[in-house]
């Protein structure tokens, strides 16, 4: 990777006709290099986006590209939480646990305004699947996490980690 990056700043070098000042300038120019190697980067982790449609890519740089899939079932839980929720202001309650051998990610809305819960489960698991609509099965937990983090954002919700 740094060899290419080398390789664009000499091609660049030698455009400057014999000017071999500018041409070391522009060879040493460290700011443009670290900014060849982020875009080297974002481009690397799109193309890890490509190349693994099911899963939704979740890089440490905290770019992520979510899975359509994923983004369908956010929506259709969305729409579900607003129609029961009623415009109520919702809190949600998110906390990890294991049955029998699955991981789960409970993710249940509480209503501040009334004894109103809305209860979702997600299951951590070797599919991924929207049905039902309140016990979606995804890939893994941080797959879950995603799901429960884009539901949450989208009804506005508070949130509330552990038990």
């Amino acid at each position: 990777m740094l060899v290419k990056v080398a390789e664009e700043h000499l091609k660049a070098s030698q455009a400057h006709n014999g000017d071999l000042n500018k041409a070391l300038s522009d060879v040493l120019n460290f700011e443009a290099i670290a900014e060849m190697l982020d875009q080297y980067q974002l481009e690397s982790d799109a193309r890890d986006a490509l190349e693994s449609p099911k899963k939704s890519q979740l890089v440490p740089s905290g770019f992520t590209f979510t899975d359509t899939g994923l983004h369908g079932i956010a929506g259709k839980i969305v729409a579900y939480v607003r129609e029961q929720a009623k415009g109520q202001a919702l809190t949600a309650h998110v906390w990890p646990y294991r049955h029998d051998d699955s991981h789960m990610l409970s993710c249940d809305f509480h209503s501040k305004e009334s004894d109103l819960v809305i209860p979702l489960c997600i299951t951590a698991g070797q599919e991924q699947c929207g049905d039902p609509i309140d016990e979606p099965t995804v890939y893994d937990l941080p797959e879950a996490l995603h799901l429960a983090g884009i539901i949450i954002r989208a009804v506005k919700a508070d949130i509330e980690i552990g038990r």
